[in-house]
């Protein structure tokens, strides 16, 4: 999804994080993904609020934490939505589960190697 949302054209990715588990002041959050560093997986958030926060590196294990925390007024999980004007693209995401397996085995989500999730696990990561 990272890659896909920061290489595609007319792909976003709008994310839904809890600043807290950041270290920063304020509950939950909304803010673009901008982009992927791979050499140090990190993930660039274009925050909103700039005034107050200027786009920032984050380590991708930390903003899947801070998607993973729950909202205190809905008592939800947050998490991302992806918007495409591009229907087949957003047919792609999808299908996300069985991609990952195939295109990158040897990933890892929070320590576990995607040969190690089910992918009811998957699709629960990238609801």
């Amino acid at each position: 999804m990272i890659l896909a949302c920061s290489s595609l054209p007319e792909t976003y990715c709008i994310l839904n994080f809890g600043r807290k588990v950041l270290e920063q002041t304020g509950s939950g959050h909304f803010a673009c993904l901008g982009g992927y560093y791979a050499d140090e997986d990190k993930v660039l958030i274009l925050d909103t609020a700039r005034y107050k926060y200027p786009p920032f590196w984050v380590d991708v294990e930390w903003l899947y934490r801070s998607l993973q925390s729950i909202d205190s007024d809905s008592g939800l999980m947050r998490g991302f939505i992806v918007v495409s004007k591009n229907k087949n693209r957003l047919e792609l995401f999808n299908q996300m589960p069985h991609v990952l397996k195939q295109i990158a085995p040897n990933y890892k989500i929070l320590g576990k190697s995607l040969n190690d999730i089910s992918l009811d696990q998957i699709k629960q990561i990238i609801k």
